[in-house]
């Protein structure tokens, strides 16, 4: 049987199974970017993020202040 817990952003922290317990840890933009077993020493996947997630309002590339980039 599996016990899912989730964070106060309905993020799914941790998962409890019979092999064991996983704990996610996620960055600003709620993407995942760790799992770890039982402790922190226990790293079972980490994920690196090139750029924060593009924004999806129809913005100018660079925001308002007319600079490229």
């Amino acid at each position: 049987m599996r016990t899912y817990t989730h964070n106060g952003l309905g993020d799914r922290a941790r998962v409890d199974k019979q092999t064991g317990t996983r704990h996610f840890v996620y960055d600003a933009w709620g993407r995942v970017v760790a799992e770890y077993g039982s402790s922190a020493r226990d790293v079972r996947t980490e994920f690196i993020w090139a750029e924060p997630p593009a924004a999806n309002d129809s913005s100018s590339f660079g925001g308002s202040d007319h600079i490229p980039g």
